[in-house]
């Protein structure tokens, strides 16, 4: 801590200086103007006796502002998902975004940003995206659109959904809402490992599951992998019986389902 009575610009200066570790100094200046003298030594007793309280209101500071372990473990959960997920404010500026809308919109193909903010394909596009946040944060009715994109690929599905009101001491930084990015053409993480692991299939029961996953009819699948229809047909039976469902719809269901949040590079995929 050092106290600092000194003439700059033109100006008597006392400055309270703290340091409260290597990454985090404060300072409090006090100025004169010329005509008014120095500091007298009561002030400088003044501020050697308000440099601890700096201190003090400085680490307080540190402690509130650094992100908590539970903080830092939900961005790296939202990190694991494939949809990518955008946290807004209450004028709709976008406050984080998980990896996957990092990378969604580094494509700038369909979401994007621009000097005034969050943007989509073309004005009217923006337009209608803005629109949508606005009106989702003011009236607090979840509403979805599809953002479509110039390398023709399929459109985006937007979800933009309002958060809870936060407490009156949170509500400048807090998120007011937050907006869901599907990319509907992104490849299906291959989930053969993570379900076969999860209901204990074998390795043709994985087979049977991937041509499912794929569109393919049992009949095509058995002409693919050189067994009989009949046998595929036993496989699928066993596969039922082992995830709980009834039928080969219900079963496609499940697996689509299973995981399919995820990012691929999570679940393993190259």
């Amino acid at each position: 801590m050092r106290i600092c009575p000194s003439a700059v610009d033109r100006r008597h200066l006392l400055a309270i200086l703290s340091d409260t570790g290597p990454e985090l100094r404060t300072a409090l200046l006090f100025q004169r103007a010329a005509h008014e003298g120095p500091f007298e030594q009561e002030h400088v007793d003044f501020g050697r006796g308000l440099e601890p309280h700096l201190r003090r209101a400085a680490n307080i500071q540190r402690r509130i502002s650094a992100p908590s372990k539970t903080e830092i473990g939900l961005k790296a959960a939202l990190d694991l998902l494939a949809t990518g997920v955008m946290f807004l404010d209450g004028a709709g500026r976008v406050l984080h975004l998980n990896q996957s809308a990092v990378e969604m919109t580094a494509q700038d193909d369909g979401i994007g940003f621009s000097s005034n903010g969050l943007k989509a394909w073309g004005r009217a596009g923006t337009e209608r995206l803005r629109t949508l946040v606005n009106r989702t944060i003011a009236t607090r009715i979840p509403a979805t659109m599809f953002l479509g994109r110039p390398s023709a690929k399929r459109p985006y599905t937007v979800l933009v959904k309002a958060l809870p009101e936060p407490p009156s001491e949170a509500a400048y930084w807090a998120p007011s809402a937050v907006l869901f990015i599907v990319d509907c053409a992104h490849d299906t993480p291959s989930l053969a490992e993570p379900i076969a692991s999860l209901y204990r299939l074998t390795p043709a029961e994985i087979r049977i599951v991937t041509g499912l996953i794929d569109g393919a009819n049992l009949g095509a699948i058995a002409t693919r992998f050189g067994i009989a229809k009949d046998t595929a047909r036993g496989y699928l039976k066993h596969i039922l019986h082992k995830t709980g469902t009834s039928r080969q719809g219900e079963l496609i269901r499940l697996l689509l389902v299973t995981l399919a949040g995820l990012r691929s590079d999570y679940l393993g995929e190259e």
